[in-house]
Parts: structure tokens; sequence; C-alpha cells
């Protein structure tokens, strides 16, 4: 050690050699019980010179650089112990043992101090204590239970608020909201005719904007999409006004749209003396309108099984150019002779079909004669055509 060499240097040098930051925080808690050292350290930011150098101070202010705090360096690094004893000869107080603590629980052989409680009383109210202490923990812990299954719920509830919050202020904010709201409830329309609901800016520009949310048909009429019509049509139904939206061009009101204006108010169309194409745009309607129809579950599955089986009869119908055969109605009977080859007067039997399977089946011996047996029988009728 060089002559201008300090106490106060050395120590902080043995500290800086011994030690990082955090690991001489740690020793000094672990050494001290005096807590104010610990809380006038300086804060994690410091550097381990900066921190050295407030320790040494601290422990020199409070009397600290003692046996005990060489001793605690010795038994943490054993193999250091030359230097660690160089730097104890600097401190003449470092030979002396630390100054004793007070007891910190008085010593029951002592007499209690005047106005003090009785043995009893203390130990009620030591008791008291603890279960309080025990069910403030219980509460707390109960506490972090309950928002544990609370917190998804509420943040779901809050998720789903910004949302609608959102949805609002992008609707009321769009100033395409009264060409959307007119388009969603139409099936297809023309651009140059199209009115929008309510007090709405008109022109070549909302058209202009609007173009890219629907599909242009071959006709030159548009047809909005369905990820543009869904939102709409729900906010429609939902505020009630969707017979206003339809009002607003009446004139362009196709077959969906007419149905669509029936469903939303609650009517059941008549579906059995529609064709396939009517019933397509039905259910098309419906499709469109979704959950938000007042219409009956009974009544919908109705509709599909009906339109199912159309579908199915309709390419047998095209194929043999005739309607379906109604078969729960009866069969007409043809008169005819029996046996048919005893007759040959009635016509019936003289039509060329008959007369030909007559004289396949007429026996050689029978000669033709004209038979009063000629009768309306239902016994026989001609055969019909396979389909």
């Amino acid at each position: 050690m060089s002559d201008s060499e300090t106490p106060e240097r050395a120590l902080h040098d043995l500290f800086v050699t011994f030690f990082d930051a955090e690991g001489l925080r740690r020793w000094t808690r672990l050494t001290f019980e005096d807590a104010r050292i610990v809380h006038e350290l300086p804060g994690s930011m410091a550097s381990l010179d900066e921190l050295s150098s407030r320790l040494v101070r601290l422990l020199k202010m409070h009397g600290l650089v003692d046996r005990r705090l060489f001793d605690g360096l010795r038994e943490e690094f054993p193999v250091r112990t030359k230097d660690i004893e160089r730097v104890r000869l600097l401190w003449p107080d470092a030979g002396t043992p630390p100054p004793l603590l007070p007891p910190l629980v008085p010593d029951d052989t002592h007499e209690p101090p005047p106005g003090a409680a009785p043995p009893f009383w203390r130990a009620v109210l030591s008791a008291f204590v603890a279960f309080g202490a025990l069910v403030m923990a219980w509460l707390s812990q109960l506490r972090s239970l309950l928002l544990k299954a609370i917190k998804p719920l509420v943040e779901d509830e809050r998720a789903a608020f910004r949302r609608r919050l959102q949805e609002r202020r992008r609707s009321q904010d769009d100033p395409l909201r009264g060409w959307l709201e007119a388009v969603a409830v139409l099936d297809a329309f023309l651009p140059q005719q199209l009115r929008p609901v309510g007090a709405t800016e008109s022109g070549d520009v909302p058209l202009a904007a609007l173009a890219s949310r629907v599909t242009e048909q071959p006709d030159g009429r548009w047809v909005l999409q369905e990820r543009w019509r869904e939102p709409v049509l729900a906010r429609l139904l939902k505020e009630g006004r969707f017979a206003e939206a339809q009002r607003a061009n009446d004139d362009q009101r196709g077959p969906i749209a007419r149905y669509m204006g029936d469903l939303a108010a609650g009517r059941e169309p008549d579906f059995t003396s529609l064709d396939l194409e009517g019933l397509t745009d039905l259910s098309e309607a419906l499709r469109w309108l979704g959950p938000g129809s007042n219409i009956s579950n009974e009544w919908v599955a109705r509709l599909t099984a009906f339109v199912e089986r159309r579908r199915t009869i309709e390419p047998l119908r095209r194929l043999t150019g005739a309607a379906p055969v109604d078969r729960s109605a009866p069969t007409p009977a043809f008169a005819v002779c029996s046996p048919p080859w005893a007759c040959t007067s009635c016509e019936p039997c003289r039509s060329p079909p008959r007369a030909a399977s007559c004289a396949a089946v007429a026996p050689s011996t029978s000669s033709p004669t004209t038979s009063s047996a000629c009768s309306s029988s239902p016994t026989a009728r001609p055969p019909t055509r396979s389909r």
C-alpha cells in the first residue's frame, strides 16, 4: 500500500475487487441488520465505484467498520484473508467486537413496564392480530381468484364495445352511408337512376366511390358485394328502416328485393306455385337477410325441402317437355272388350294398336264376330309410355 492510500480508499478498493454492484448490495443486506444502510444506498443505476464509495461513507458514519465487517468478508472470501487483514489493520477500531443490540423481545423474567397489559390480554391481542392477518390473506387470495375469473369476461366485453363503437363511428362518418343503404335492399340496379337514402350528397363522385364495392353485370346493372351488403342490412333491420330504404328506389326493385321486403315485414310468401327461378330468388332473399328476418323456422324448413325437390325433378320435366305427373290422382279407365279379340265393332277394339295386339293373341279357331259383350270394362288399359 502506498503512503498516500487512506483507510477509506483501501476498503473501497477491497469492495470493488471482491464484488459487482448487485453482489455488494446483497452482501450488505445479509451482513448488516441496520436497514438504514440499505435504504441509503444509491439506486440500481449507480456504478460499482459510486456504490462502494457510498457504502464506505455510510459504514464509517454509523460506526460499523468493525470486527463484524471483516469477519463477514473473511467468511465470504477465505482465500483472500491476507488482503482483508491488511485493510483491517488500517482501521483502529476494527479489532473491537461490535456493540450488542438490545433484544427485540423483552425477557419474561423482567418486570413489565408500568401500564402494560397483562400476559393474558397480550396473548388475546396477538391472537386477534394473527386472525386479522389470516383473514386479510384469505380475502387477498379470493380477490385474485375473482379477478382471474372475471378478467376474460371483462376484456371480451370491452373488445365488443370497442368494435361496436368503431363500427358506429365508421357508419356515421362514411359519406357513402346513404348510398350503401339504398343499394343493400336492391338486387340489381341502374347506377344512373339510383337515389340515396336520406339527405346525402348526390352526383357522380359518390357513384365513383361506390364502384369499388359493387359488381357490374353484362347488362350494365350493378350488384352490391356480399361483404358490404351484410352489415348494412343488419343495421337497417335492427333500426327498423328497411322499408324506408326500399321506398327510396321503389321503381328499381327486382324479384329478390320484393321478396326481401315481404320477409323483412314478416310476411311468408306462398312458394308452392313458383317455378325454379322464383324459388331461387326467394332463397337468395332469405339468405341475404340472414337471422334478421321475422320468419318462422318451420316455414324456412318447408321452403328448403320444396326447393330441393323441385331442383331434382326440374331436369326430368325439361327432358320430357311435359309437366310432372301427379301420382296421387286416379288413372282414368278405358272401355275395352273382354276378351279384346271377341269384338271388332267398338272403337277401342278397332284402333290400330289394339287391333294389332288382338290379332297377335287371338286363337286361330276363333272367328272374329261382333259381340254384344262389348262393354266398358276397366280390366285392361292401354300401355303407358315409359319415361
